[in-house]
């Protein structure tokens, strides 16, 4: 598998997530797009992006990406509520996946600013073991 392959299968096993009430599509970037619309989920290589361990047969390798978690403006509860859910729903799509992802951690929130305007976001921390 490629690094490519492996973030089109962790980008399609998030597709079609949803918040709020009533529902709000969630849109998934793949990678780090050029224009930003919260609710969203930004796909990017972790640190170390692939790596082996001896747990692992020949030929296969660790994927590691970082999914960060955006949501929308609103009210403190409504906006703490809505990346509870979201982050909740990202890891339960990537736990339902193929190709075994692991959650590895959540970053504690943080507002993210997009376009000099602060959002409230986490990093979701995900891997999974792929044949090269």
């Amino acid at each position: 598998m490629t690094p490519a392959e492996a973030r089109a299968n962790l980008a399609a096993a998030l597709d079609g997530l949803t918040i709020g009430e009533p529902e709000q599509p969630v849109t998934v970037h793949p990678r780090q797009p050029s224009r930003v619309t919260p609710p969203c989920v930004i796909l990017t290589p972790a640190d170390p992006w692939m790596d082996t361990t001896e747990d692992l047969p020949y030929g296969a390798a660790w994927f590691r990406y970082t999914a960060q978690v955006i949501v929308p403006n609103g009210t403190l509860e409504a906006v703490s509520d809505d990346l509870d859910s979201l982050v909740g729903s990202v890891i339960l799509a990537a736990l339902s996946a193929p190709g075994e992802w692991h959650m590895d951690s959540v970053s504690a929130p943080d507002p993210t600013l997009i376009n000099d305007q602060p959002y409230l976001s986490a990093d979701v921390a995900l891997s999974a073991p792929f044949t090269l």
